[in-house]
């Protein structure tokens, strides 16, 4: 398991996000790239969109 911290934990292969209010989430992919919605995240190598519904490469 991931420790995002000391209460929050992520299965193995995820990354941790953590969202504009404060509360972490667990992205499905490792060394994911969290967006800033606080909701999406992308693959390792890409980026999200200006809108954080799109991930780029």
């Amino acid at each position: 398991v991931i420790h995002c911290d000391a209460a929050t934990i992520c299965p193995d292969g995820t990354t941790c996000c953590l969202s504009p209010y404060g509360v972490w989430y667990c992205c499905p992919f490792s060394m994911g790239q969290c967006c800033r919605d606080g909701i999406h995240c992308c693959r390792h190598g890409y980026h999200c969109d200006s809108t954080s519904t799109h991930c780029l490469r």
